[in-house]
């Protein structure tokens, strides 16, 4: 789990935890007060302001870097990628409408399920969750659809009210399921609730409250809310709160603490209200790996979005220089800021296909050879591959 800082409890940052810990109005006991990490993010957002970015080299954060160009034909078009989730044999993807299978080298091998309104056929296609016998997709607000490996469509699965409106659905283990509620102020009589826990049926066994409630309606789009899964871990943050959480069946355990200080946006906006807080920063994703945490931060007032590498190990922060992405020093190809991390350490972003093929192929080619030498030889050649019909190509950054 790398480094781990052991924080001094001052008066401070017990004020500050006990402010951002939610109750368990279930009973069952408070969550551990114990923090691993102190992310402070106001120096490095000060530093940004003032023009001091850092330019940060890929080499960097990951030694070898490969590409998965994904198939396109009729069956796997799709508009682009809002989420992904990869094992050893499979590349998921999703584009809120679809949800596809590809192999690992990017060959397209099916869709998931039909659109459509009939029975077994769904408009959206969300989060997907495989297990050893079922392919489980979240196909809306309050219901899951269940597949078999083969993907053939088994059954409709109605969720229980408790877990609407559901904004993501990650597997936590063999035996348990972290469902994040939307913090959305129209469903607060019906759901107060900001995690539910369930078993592998989708049946809850534990609800954690949601003590930073958006009471605006106005803006409600404002669905931030950053989750992912690490080491077997579910981590969370509640949109509003400092503390990133660990989500376990019984309590939700603090593990970094992550300080905007007087750079943080109130949390309970409309969007027209963005303009009077044009200093303000909000968090809307964080990944981390073994050394680093990779953070997404967003000016509403202004438009504008940064991006933040913190370290575990002495909890500073570097925001990062134009264009907001480590600059590709592995092979001269285009800049990268990872979307997902596959295996805790492989990082994961993608690109689109006529993007990489016009950098790669208007490059001075002789000088990236004597800068890369072979490295940018494969990448030519994949660039060369690309044609017009090719959409989206995976970048893999390794240790």
């Amino acid at each position: 789990m790398g480094l781990r800082l052991t924080l001094l409890f001052t008066p401070l940052l017990v004020l500050c935890l006990h402010s951002c810990i939610p109750k368990d109005k279930a009973g069952t006991g408070q969550p551990e007060k114990t923090i691993f990490y102190n992310i402070s993010l106001e120096k490095a957002l000060d530093d940004a302001v003032g023009g001091n970015c850092r330019t940060v080299s890929l080499s960097e954060i990951g030694k070898h870097i490969s590409y998965i160009p994904l198939e396109l034909n009729a069956n796997s078009a799709f508009r682009h990628i809002e989420s992904i989730l990869m094992n050893d044999s499979a590349i998921f993807i999703s584009d809120m409408y679809r949800m596809l299978e590809f192999s690992r080298n990017g060959k397209f091998v099916r869709q998931i399920g039909r659109q459509g309104k009939g029975p077994g056929e769904s408009i959206y296609a969300w989060d997907l969750i495989p297990t050893d016998s079922v392919l489980y997709m979240r196909v809306g607000d309050s219901r899951c659809y269940a597949f078999s490996p083969e993907g053939a469509f088994l059954r409709s699965i109605k969720l229980d009210s408790t877990l609407h409106p559901v904004f993501q659905i990650l597997r936590m283990n063999d035996e348990h399921v972290a469902f994040r509620i939307a913090n959305v102020p129209q469903y607060y009589s019906s759901n107060p609730n900001s995690v539910c826990v369930t078993d592998r049926h989708f049946r809850v066994i534990k609800t954690f409250g949601n003590h930073f409630k958006r009471m605006n309606r106005r803006g409600s789009g404002l669905l931030f809310l950053p989750m992912y899964s690490f080491q077997g871990n579910v981590r969370f943050k509640e949109w509003g709160c400092d503390t990133l959480y660990t989500i376990t069946p019984k309590t939700l355990i603090p593990y970094a603490l992550f300080d905007l200080g007087d750079r943080e946006l109130p949390y309970d906006l409309a969007r027209e209200d963005y303009a009077q807080y044009p200093g303000k920063w909000a968090i809307i994703s964080i990944l981390e790996d073994p050394q680093y945490f990779y953070v997404d931060i967003a000016n509403f007032a202004k438009n504008i979005g940064k991006r933040a590498i913190c370290s575990k190990q002495t909890g500073a922060c570097r925001i990062l220089d134009e264009p907001d992405r480590f600059q590709n020093d592995l092979d001269g190809g285009p800049h990268f800021f990872p979307k997902y991390i596959y295996n805790d350490s492989i990082l994961v972003s993608w690109v689109d296909a006529y993007d990489l093929r016009e950098k790669v192929l208007h490059a001075d080619a002789a000088e990236m050879r004597k800068l890369y030498g072979q490295k940018f030889d494969d990448l030519l050649k994949l660039a060369k591959s690309l044609n017009d019909e090719s959409v989206q190509v995976l970048v893999l950054v390794k240790p």
